[in-house]
């Protein structure tokens, strides 16, 4: 769940948000999806073209269980946090330590 600066929480306004397992997902428009960001201070959105295009992507990313093996933008943020977790800075462009075992660093 979103909160703003004011303490405000915002809730799902449609279907999606009652049916999406993704932990990322923080509700919905009518084209466009919202998500958590890379850290506590951002978000991500993700805008479609017509309502059928945003419900196919909830349909095959948003709504299972293996949402990380589907959505880009869930995959990024795992990969992102399990960099944070070992305290590599370099997450998009590579996990540092994959790069020092290339020997790129």
């Amino acid at each position: 769940m979103l909160h703003t600066d004011k303490g405000e929480r915002h809730i799902a306004n449609y279907t999606g948000g009652a049916l999406s397992v993704c932990p990322f997902y923080i509700h919905e428009a009518k084209l466009s999806i919202s998500c958590e960001g890379p850290d506590e201070s951002s978000g991500m959105r993700i805008c479609f073209r017509s309502v059928k295009n945003k419900e196919e992507w909830q349909r095959t990313k948003c709504f299972v269980f293996d949402y990380e093996l589907h959505c880009p933008l869930a995959m990024a943020l795992l990969i992102h946090n399990d960099c944070a977790v070992a305290r590599n800075a370099a997450c998009f462009s590579g996990c540092a330590k994959e790069k020092r075992e290339r020997g790129n660093a």
